[in-house]
């Protein structure tokens, strides 16, 4: 009985040893389990956090290469917009806009009527104009001529006196629409033709001395220190003279379809007007070289007032 008993104790006191160690086994594996989990988690997380630092590095690099880049557009167009401010309006900005201005909205009956020079008693039908009154302002209504030559059958500057003279002008151009040119071609040797109004004159006469057309001239502006080269630079003007109403209206499309700005016609002047605007009228090509004329005309009339306003 007591050998039983004392193996019945060793037995027990085995079983516990074995109990022990297999829960110690256990509890060892449960650590070392929960170590494995901890370090794969923790790896992770580290792996994590690596990968979110290096990608906020490299999204502060990109935001920093972005930055930069739109200081250097910000720099490009700063600099473009100082070369803007810097880009002066020029005299001819001015000039083309004053042209503009003048030509855009005038009707094709004012513009053909620009391309003709006539004396003030053709234009009036008056034997001599001596004052500009309600008679030379309705005919520039009806006529919108481009400028007013006095010949030898107008009143006389030197005869007249300065300010006498002056005082037509000045009358013309307060009844006229539009900015005139005053050409004297009387044969008179007047000092300083200006100081009557007189604002152009022809030069170097000579041409085709044909029955239709008679003369052609450069007609420059009057020289003075605000002359600009535009006006320098003259427009042609043919001297039309016909018998017939026919032939002059002919002469006058010949002449200005060769190159003429300017028809200079004394006598016959409605006919050839109201001739003139027939042909051109509803001819788009024509009516696109008579805004072309147009322009060339008007930029030598507001060549020196551009000069002087862009200073």
């Amino acid at each position: 009985m007591a050998d039983k008993r004392e193996l019945s104790r060793r037995e027990l006191r085995k079983k516990r040893r074995i109990r022990n160690q297999i829960l110690a086994y256990s509890s060892f594996c449960v650590i070392l389990v929960a170590l494995l989990v901890g370090i794969v988690l923790g790896g992770r997380t580290l792996y994590t956090y690596i990968e979110e630092k290096h990608q906020e590095k490299v999204l502060a690099e990109e935001l920093a290469a972005m930055e930069e880049s739109m200081s250097s557009v910000e720099a490009e167009e700063d600099e473009t917009e100082a070369e803007e401010v810097v880009e002066e309006y020029t005299e001819d900005d001015l000039l083309k806009d004053m042209v503009d201005a003048s030509i855009g909205e005038m009707s094709i009956e004012d513009r053909v009527a620009g391309l003709f020079l006539t004396t003030p008693e053709t234009l009036t039908g008056v034997g001599k104009v001596t004052v500009a009154g309600d008679g030379m302002e309705k005919s520039l209504a009806e006529y919108a001529v481009g400028g007013l030559v006095f010949t030898e059958k107008s009143v006389s500057p030197l005869s007249l006196g300065q300010e006498k003279f002056g005082e037509i002008v000045s009358g013309t151009v307060a009844r006229s629409k539009y900015p005139l040119f005053f050409i004297l071609d009387n044969g008179e040797e007047v000092e300083d033709v200006s100081g009557y109004g007189i604002n152009m004159e022809f030069e170097d006469k000579s041409g085709n001395e044909s029955r239709s057309v008679f003369r052609t001239a450069m007609l420059p502006e009057l020289m003075n220190e605000t002359t600009s080269e535009e006006a320098a630079g003259g427009l042609t003007t043919a001297l039309i003279v016909a018998d017939s109403e026919e032939d002059i209206v002919a002469a006058c499309l010949q002449a200005w379809e060769n190159g003429a700005d300017l028809l200079y016609v004394p006598d016959k002047f409605a006919e050839a007007y109201e001739g003139l605007l027939a042909e051109i009228q509803g001819n788009s090509d024509r009516e696109g070289r008579l805004r072309d004329s147009m322009e060339r005309i008007y930029r030598m009339k507001y060549a020196n007032r551009a000069n002087v306003e862009g200073e």
